[in-house]
């Protein structure tokens, strides 16, 4: 074989290299947009791969089993036979199309991509949240109505200060203005309104303010107050005994 056949063959191999990759790429970025990926991921070798392990159900990451010679290759090619068989699923095929996607991944790509197959979705287990393993937040899903605390002080309903219709119909037809100060007006020669009384504002929780005398006296540093008058002998009350 001469160097000029060599270097034929070399050229050859790569231009079909070169087709069946641009073929698997297109074929693989039709099943991504069936499926809702961005198309450019179809191009890009090896995040190709890991992306369907991706839709499959694994961690993209397991691409890396890879580098571990034979054993690592073992795990891949059963991982990847696996997601293939998962997408096959979800596209409603049998498991023939899983052993077409395992030994020709470009047929089995052309025909999910090109073909009149549907992708009928599915949980993408990569992606799906593990409610027992970790809490998830999910927004204002699952809040409950409000209850309010026991003992607790619950704001009442908000009260529109602007006068109702039928009260001021029944205003009008008792000469009274909105305020209720037409009387008081007439009889005022200057003409000025008086001004309202608001009721007393009652606070919640407010402390009742008692007597002084009431309050329970601290059990440090209190003594009762000194009578400052002198202390007067009583007749009714005999002499305290002296020791002998």
């Amino acid at each position: 074989m001469t160097e000029s056949t060599m270097v034929v063959l070399q050229a050859t191999s790569f231009a079909l290299v070169v087709v069946l990759y641009v073929w698997f790429a297109l074929a693989l970025a039709a099943v991504f947009a069936k499926m809702g990926e961005p198309a450019w991921k179809a191009w890009i070798p090896v995040y190709n791969v890991a992306t369907i392990l991706r839709l499959g159900g694994f961690s993209p990451w397991l691409v890396l089993l890879n580098i571990v010679p034979i054993f690592g290759l073992i795990a891949f090619v059963a991982v990847y036979v696996v997601a293939v068989h998962r997408i096959t699923t979800s596209f409603g095929a049998g498991a023939g199309m899983t052993v077409v996607g395992a030994l020709f991944p470009i047929v089995w790509a052309s025909i999910l991509g090109w073909g009149s197959a549907r992708w009928e979705g599915g949980i993408r287990r990569s992606e799906a949240p593990d409610e027992e393993s970790a809490p998830v937040r999910r927004g204002r899903d699952f809040d409950g109505p409000y209850v309010p605390l026991i003992g607790g002080w619950t704001p009442g309903p908000a009260v529109s200060s602007e006068p109702s219709d039928v009260a001021r119909s029944h205003d009008a037809a008792s000469g009274l203005d909105d305020l209720g100060f037409a009387r008081e007006r007439a009889h005022d020669p200057d003409g000025q309104r008086p001004a309202a009384v608001s009721e007393p504002v009652v606070l919640p929780f407010a402390a009742p303010t008692g007597s002084l005398a009431d309050a329970v006296p601290s059990t440090s540093d209190w003594a009762p107050p000194a009578d400052p008058r002198p202390v007067t002998p009583r007749d009714d009350v005999a002499p305290a005994p002296t020791a002998a």
